[in-house]
C-alpha cells in the first residue's frame, strides 16, 4: 500500500514539474517570438530601443529576427512534450549558453540580450534537470 502511494506522490509530482518548465520554457518561446518579430518587421524601431545604429541599408536586424523565430520553432516540440523530446531542450540550454558568451564579447547593448539568455538558459536547464529527475522517480 505504501508503494502505491508513494509511486502515485511521485507521478503527481513529475507532473506537476512538467507543468511549470512547459510554462517557463512556453513564455520564453513567445517572448522570443515577439523579439525576433520586432526585429523582423521593425528593424529600425528595434535597434533604436536598444541605442544601436539603425540604417535601411543595414539588413542584418531582419535576418537575425527570422533567425530566432526559426530557432525558436524548432524548440516547440521540446516544450510540449519534454519527457520525450529531449533534444530541443539540451540544445535550447546549450543555445543559450553559446548566444551569453557572445553577446557578452559584443558588449553594450547586446548586455540586453546576454541577460535574457542567462535568465531564462538557468532557469530552463534547472527545471528540466528537475523535470527529468521526477519522471525517473516516477516510475517502478
Amino acid at each position: 500500500m505504501t508503494d502505491t502511494l508513494s509511486a502515485g506522490w511521485t507521478r503527481a509530482e513529475a507532473n506537476s514539474r512538467i507543468k511549470i518548465y512547459r510554462r517557463v520554457f512556453g513564455l520564453a518561446l513567445a517572448l522570443q517570438i515577439v523579439i525576433g518579430g520586432l526585429f523582423l518587421f521593425y528593424p529600425a524601431f528595434s535597434l533604436g530601443i536598444l541605442g544601436l545604429p539603425a540604417g535601411a541599408e543595414n539588413p542584418w536586424p531582419s535576418i537575425w529576427g527570422a533567425t530566432l523565430i526559426f530557432v525558436t520553432a524548432m524548440q516547440i516540440p521540446g516544450a510540449l512534450d519534454p519527457v520525450r523530446q529531449r533534444y530541443p531542450n539540451i540544445i535550447a540550454v546549450l543555445g543559450r549558453a553559446l548566444m551569453v558568451v557572445t553577446f557578452l564579447n559584443q558588449g553594450g547593448a547586446f548586455l540586453w540580450f546576454a541577460a535574457f539568455d542567462a535568465v531564462f538558459g538557468v532557469l530552463i536547464f534547472l527545471l528540466f534537470q528537475r523535470l527529468v529527475i521526477a519522471e525517473l522517480m516516477s516510475r517502478p
